[in-house]
């Protein structure tokens, strides 16, 4: 999935309309510029530039001959409808300034972009560094890492406190549920998670070592039962993959407009005449014939589409909600196999959540907030200076409630987004105890 986060300032001249846009672009994408204006004035040609002073498009407005910089000429797109620009696998010296100029009996600037190339955030890295348990508590230290932040803290009674860090466009987030603890990484283009589960690490060790005691009797025969299932299940495995083809299905959650590429999920293909990717509505979206290497497009996906043929890969560009299905990669030669099959969702992005506050510092009643997320919401009443992080989900929608100093944060989120609402509590009431009411509208 692509991020972008665009910041504007207006200002109107004589010289043209010459607001300067802030973008930020994933390294290795694609981003388009805009003219963003719908009136043009009278030109002779327009041009896109860069900060190099070298006009990487020239438009005449007469004859409609387009004339392409010789550096740019397989990395640009110009619509000469829009007169918008596409530009291809952005790199981080790409960044910079890129401007729209029109010239006639006077020259104006038409916009300007500040493009800045990033790279994606690496993933973060959650780590335990102790952990102890009893039958009535449980402590676990750990150490949330990504890049150059990182947030040191603990885990108690059932709750720790949400963190953040910022450093220049990198933000490392901590939070927990009463399941997990969550360690997030993010900047403006993309974000990565690492979740530990807490079941897993509190657990009552009297009761753990009686366990042990009772089951060591039986360790031998149930590990000789395991070794045999285990090699049953890898015979069979074999037996599919070798015989009928590799037929795992994976899920994927695509956000409504974006693109999803979908791979064959094998290294050593066999021998085949025939390649082809279809859809659930058995429509060959792609045939690729090995021999003379020729590509055949489904009428209906002809500008939809990419396709690879080194990789065999499948690009399908602009996915709508109809789009959801199962997609499938097939060879077909001595014998026909499945190759690759992806469940494809797509799925909008989140609506922003609302927090609200129903009491203030003229009512004598502590603090009431709603915490609400389309379909779900969170109820609370906060009487004090911290709040434990709640949870709530229904589908792949995730409405989750934390505290970090004197703000209450309110999330939404799903596979492919999320949005945060937020409000300072000193600011609304006075506090002295919290309780909590959570429940969910579906």
């Amino acid at each position: 999935m692509e991020f972008g986060h665009i910041l504007m300032f207006f200002m109107i001249s004589s010289t043209g309309f010459s607001a300067e846009i802030s973008l930020f672009v994933q390294t290795g994408d694609s981003v388009q510029l805009d003219i963003q204006t719908q009136e043009l004035p009278e030109f002779d040609d327009l041009s896109w530039r860069n900060n190099k002073s070298e006009n990487m498009v020239k438009y005449f407005h007469k004859t409609k001959e387009v004339r392409l910089h010789s550096s740019y000429k397989d990395r640009v797109d110009f619509n000469n409808k829009t007169l918008s620009l596409t530009l291809k696998n952005m790199q981080k010296t790409d960044s910079g300034l890129y401007t729209a100029r029109t010239s006639g009996e006077s020259d104006n600037n038409i916009v300007t972009y500040r493009v800045s190339v990033i790279d994606a955030v690496e993933a973060p890295v959650l780590t335990v560094n102790s952990n102890w348990s009893s039958s009535d508590s449980c402590t676990v230290n750990f150490t949330c890492r990504a890049h150059e932040l990182m947030i040191d803290s603990s885990y108690q009674n059932n709750r720790c406190f949400p963190e953040k860090e910022t450093s220049q466009i990198n933000t490392l987030i901590l939070d927990c549920s009463e399941e997990s603890i969550i360690c997030n990484h993010s900047n403006p283009v993309s974000w990565k998670k690492d979740r530990i589960n807490i079941t897993q690490l509190c657990f009552n060790k009297e009761n753990d070592s009686k366990n042990i005691q009772t089951g060591s009797s039986l360790l031998g025969p149930v590990v000789g039962l395991v070794a045999v299932c285990i090699l049953i299940c890898l015979s069979v495995f074999l037996y599919c993959k070798y015989k009928k083809g590799f037929s795992a299905e994976i899920s994927v959650f695509v956000q409504t407009g974006d693109s999803v590429q979908l791979d064959i999920q094998t290294q050593q293909l066999p021998e085949f005449d025939l390649l082809s990717w279809s859809n659930d509505k058995s429509e060959n979206i792609v045939k690729y014939l090995h021999e003379t290497k020729e590509v055949k497009l489904h009428s209906s996906y002809k500008d939809r589409v990419d396709f690879n043929n080194k990789t065999f890969s499948l690009k399908l560009k602009n996915m709508q909600k109809t789009d959801s299905g199962l997609y499938t990669a097939r060879t077909s030669g001595e014998s026909d196999k499945n190759i690759g099959t992806y469940r494809v969702s797509v799925i909008d992005a989140v609506e922003a959540p609302v927090l609200t506050v129903n009491s203030n510092l003229s009512s004598p009643d502590p603090c009431n907030y709603t915490c609400n997320g389309s379909n779900i919401i969170i109820s609370f009443i906060y009487n004090s200076s911290s709040c434990s992080p709640e949870e709530v989900t229904s589908d792949h929608y995730t409405l989750r409630l934390s505290c970090i100093g004197d703000s209450i944060m309110c999330n939404y989120s799903n596979p492919v987004s999320w949005k945060t609402d937020t409000k300072k509590v000193n600011e609304l009431c006075t506090v002295n105890q919290s309780t909590y009411c959570i429940h969910s509208d579906l």
